[in-house]
């Protein structure tokens, strides 16, 4: 998800990649800096359709690896390895 927002987002407002990605990574995340402003109609629009993307996918992505200690855990329990 990063890799495709950093992408589009790169191409539309032509900037490089470490840019677009810190973008996408802030945007992602919630934490919304504000140093980074997009000025193309075209990557607002993306951003609608982002951001509620991005932000599902990475909490699934944080609630699946906050699950492993859990589950090894579980398993362990249950006189597994």
């Amino acid at each position: 998800t990063l890799c495709v927002g950093a992408g589009v987002i790169g191409l539309l407002e032509g900037w490089g990649g470490p840019k677009a990605l810190y973008w996408c990574v802030q945007t992602v995340t919630t934490v919304g800096y504000g140093n980074l402003q997009l000025t193309s109609t075209a990557s607002k629009v993306f951003t609608i359709f982002f951001i509620p993307i991005g932000v599902a996918v990475g909490a699934s992505t944080m609630s699946s690896l906050a699950s492993i200690p859990l589950i090894k855990q579980r398993a362990k329990q249950r006189g597994g390895s």
